[in-house]
């Protein structure tokens, strides 16, 4: 075991530590996304606090099952002419998303978790 776990499905996140040349494992954080967020935005949870919620809920998950081990959970919020956008749900979504965004300003906000 490496002592350092990724707790995210996400390959972006994957080579972001690869890159960095540091040794660890991934595991699936067990999560139900898209009802924790909106859970949190009926509470009206400022963007940077979900997004900080949304990694803490994801380290916080995979922990308990491997409470040796240190733990990263991230996560990014994409915001556009003040909404927040959700991932696209396929590639045509994506494409559309893209076509609003280009030659725009947005805001991705970061948040990271150890646990």
């Amino acid at each position: 075991m490496s002592g350092l776990v990724l707790g995210s499905a996400s390959q972006a996140r994957r080579k972001i530590l690869a890159d960095a040349g540091l040794k660890f494992e991934v595991k699936t954080p067990l999560i139900d996304e898209d009802q924790l967020k909106e859970d949190l935005r009926a509470r009206h949870y400022p963007v940077s606090e979900l997004a900080l919620e949304l990694a803490k809920a994801k380290a916080l998950s995979v922990s308990q099952s491997l409470a040796d081990q240190l733990i990263i959970g991230a996560d990014q919020i994409l915001v556009h002419d003040g909404r927040q956008c959700d991932k696209p749900a396929d590639l045509d979504a994506a494409r559309q998303m893209l076509m609003k965004l280009r030659g725009d300003t947005h805001e991705l906000i970061c948040a990271v978790c150890v646990a």
